[in-house]
């Protein structure tokens, strides 16, 4: 059964909403194509066979995205917004880590002074420190290219992460968003800021 992401998701101690449009990914241990068909056949209004297709080419695309992510305590979601329309517009993860004292100065050292990755540019790179609710928070935003390609180069992907340290804990939140739609956010940050600066805890967030 797939979840509907227009109510609360219950984090660890904590709870977020997103806007309507984005879907619950399945867990590492859910076979996914099982689970992207399960999810088509669900849908109220079937699509045509065409974009049937399309939606589970491209649903498969970001589950073997996150897949190849670091495993932990791991949250994926996907912003498919209208199905008919047969597109993933964006991919959001969410992870809950235990830091040690220094992790926040060590982060924002990293964060503004990246190391270069084999095949991969980042254009446009912004870090900014902000403070939310729930404690301080570290936001990089740019655009990642591929350098190295066989023949036609991939699309640009825009990317944002925010780390949020979670005042009075040793715990922070660390959510990263993808998209290579780069019409699908006038403003990528601010729209994950407004995400995360409305998290409600319930308790300790330990």
């Amino acid at each position: 059964m797939t979840e509907s992401m227009s109510d609360a998701r219950t984090l660890p101690s904590g709870a977020f909403a997103l806007p309507e449009g984005w879907q619950l990914l399945p867990a590492r241990d859910v076979e996914p194509s099982e689970w992207v068909e399960a999810y088509l056949d669900e849908l109220v209004v079937q699509p045509s066979a065409l974009i049937r297709a399309q939606l589970r080419y491209a649903l498969m695309t970001v589950i073997d995205l996150t897949l190849r992510m670091p495993e932990g305590a791991r949250h994926n979601f996907a912003l498919i917004g209208e199905p008919l329309d047969g597109v993933v517009h964006s991919v959001l993860s969410m992870q809950k880590l235990h830091v040690t004292n220094d992790a926040y100065a060590n982060l924002l050292h990293r964060t503004q002074n990246p190391l270069p990755a084999d095949g991969l540019e980042a254009l446009n790179r912004t870090v900014e420190e902000i403070t939310l609710p729930a404690g301080r928070a570290i936001v990089m935003h740019d655009f990642v290219v591929t350098t190295e390609f066989e023949s036609i180069p991939e699309p640009a992907t825009e990317r944002t992460t925010l780390a949020l340290f979670i005042d009075g804990t040793d715990t922070m939140l660390d959510f990263a968003m993808y998209a290579q739609d780069l019409a699908a956010f006038d403003d990528m940050p601010a729209y994950l800021i407004e995400i995360v600066a409305a998290i409600h805890f319930t308790g300790d967030a330990s």
